[in-house]
């Protein structure tokens, strides 16, 4: 896999563009195009569990959007931790979630985030598949990425009803 590439950029006056390319994709972002980065559309995924928790890692999704939407870029990042917790176990939602907060990263011009996430996004999409995540971390680039820490009973409501539930 070659570099990743991120532009951060004018694209006219008062509108900057996120551009991500060479990752295995090509994307470039509007703050107002913010549903690219939490889609609600159904989601297609191999495994259950992913399926199973979909709908929990959409909610807090949806709760980033909200914040995004409210300026507010801590709360944002703060669901996004969220997200990761509940759908670290599942590739795609870990991958997905880190894509997430490295555009976050970016948006809120954080290198240090923005470095962290790239670097987290090429282990989430090749080590969760092996159970090699650890459990409750919650993917910032201010947390070891190799650290477990405690999940909070609600999330952890929510991983056990999805892996329970078939």
């Amino acid at each position: 896999m070659g570099a990743c590439l991120i532009i951060w950029g004018n694209t006219s006056p008062g509108l900057k563009a996120v551009h991500l390319t060479g990752c295995g994709f090509a994307y470039t972002a509007k703050p107002c195009v913010l549903q690219a980065f939490y889609p609600s559309e159904e989601v297609s995924m191999q495994g259950g569990f992913s399926r199973r928790i979909a709908p929990y890692v959409e909610g807090e999704l949806a709760n980033a959007k909200r914040a995004n939407l409210a300026g507010d870029a801590q709360q944002e990042f703060a669901y996004l931790e969220r997200s990761h917790v509940i759908g670290q176990e599942s590739t795609y939602w870990h991958v997905k979630v880190h894509i997430l907060m490295l555009v976050w990263a970016v948006r809120n011009r954080s290198v240090r985030e923005a470095v962290g996430q790239a670097f987290r996004i090429v282990g989430a999409a090749t080590k969760t598949a092996f159970g090699l995540v650890p459990s409750g971390n919650t993917g910032g680039a201010n947390v070891s990425p190799f650290r477990a820490m405690p999940i909070g009973p609600d999330l952890a409501a929510m991983i056990q009803k999805a892996k329970v539930s078939k």
